[in-house]
């Protein structure tokens, strides 16, 4: 199997490592080694900003609170939404802030090793979307 050296922006990285998710359950055996091996290297690569994109425990309460106001669609359910927000509007502020620092990361460029895919190793049933997402592993 042979392998490529991309240096492209951590958000390129996401999009491909999602694209690697969503062919994880292809049945070949080449390709699945491929995939497997990738999903592994760009999960260890990328384990910071999964980390820094994950809420804090206090927002992500008051987001289940939210969700499940919303759900009820209601007036009395809107403005208790509206009063969580005045509420909470440090936290909110802070959880904006921390997720543009995550924008700011994905801009990022980085440089990681990963295996290739020989266009003669693609599964019969993949589709042009997931061909496309795969593009930059492709040979």
């Amino acid at each position: 199997m042979k392998t490529k050296t991309i240096k492209t922006t951590k958000g390129e990285f996401v999009d491909l490592f999602n694209g690697l998710t969503s062919v994880k359950d292809v049945q070949d055996k080449k390709f699945a080694i491929a995939v497997g091996k990738n999903l592994a290297t760009l999960m260890a690569k990328l384990q910071h900003v999964q980390d820094a994109n994950t809420p804090s425990s206090e927002f992500f309460d008051l987001s289940v609170k939210v969700n499940e106001l919303v759900k009820e669609n209601t007036e009395e359910a809107a403005e208790q939404v509206k009063a969580l927000e005045v509420e909470n509007e440090g936290l909110i502020k802070k959880r904006h802030e921390q997720l543009a620092k995550v924008q700011e990361m994905l801009k990022e460029r980085m440089t990681v090793k990963l295996y290739t895919i020989e266009s003669d190793y693609l599964p019969e049933k993949i589709t042009p979307e997931q061909v496309l997402h795969l593009n930059k592993i492709i040979q």
